[in-house]
């Protein structure tokens, strides 16, 4: 399991205790994958506090790969091409309430145009939904970035929320500890084209 997977397991865990913990049959498919990684495949720009940025996102296939699906911390790896699992998974609630997020993610690659000028590849989870829900691919969906260890540059970490209506909303907190606003505001940008992705 990745690191940026790891991530999702504290949220995913207070997420859990506002919602049932009954037994539930969660439904996945390969269509609802491919319809997810394509909401997820577009390319974000707009103005945070000191200028541009643009944020290209892709799904990791590599990395998504070497995820395995159906345990504790990650019930289902979304993904696209055909390519994601289509079955009916059957939860104990008990299980989830003991201390397992349960969560439906997919790992992705993104290409960041920041506002400094500089560019980076930075990789990362968007975490969808959990087991715990009715519709885990419903709702809007957590996005995570950060550039690779051995980064030359600068450390950069972003964070956000992918809405229903496309829009990505990143955390400005986040950017504030970038560099790349000088206030706390979070910053709405509009979806643009899809991204141009290849198998990454």
């Amino acid at each position: 399991m990745t690191a940026s997977a790891r991530r999702f397991v504290l949220p995913a865990l207070l997420v859990a205790g506002a919602v049932r913990c009954g037994p539930a049959a969660i439904e996945y498919s390969a269509q609802r994958d491919d319809q997810a990684i394509e909401r997820i495949a577009h390319v974000w720009s707009g103005t945070v506090g000191k200028g541009p940025i643009s944020i290209s996102v892709c799904e990791d296939r590599a990395a998504n790969d070497q995820l395995e699906e159906g345990g504790c911390e990650v019930d289902h790896v979304v993904k696209g091409g055909g390519r994601g699992t289509t079955r009916t998974a059957e939860q104990v609630g008990s299980i989830g309430c003991g201390g397992c997020s349960m969560s439906a993610l997919t790992e992705v690659v993104a290409t960041v145009h920041m506002p400094d000028g500089t560019s980076a590849v930075m990789r990362g989870t968007v975490r969808l939904g959990s087991a715990y829900e009715e519709d885990p691919y419903a709702g809007d969906w957590g996005l995570w970035l950060a550039t690779p260890e051995g980064y030359e540059g600068k450390a950069v970490q972003l964070e956000g929320r992918i809405l229903e209506d496309g829009k990505l909303v990143l955390d400005g907190g986040r950017l504030n500890q970038a560099g790349f606003s000088e206030g706390f505001d979070n910053v709405e940008l509009p979806a643009g084209a899809a991204a141009s992705c290849s198998d990454q």
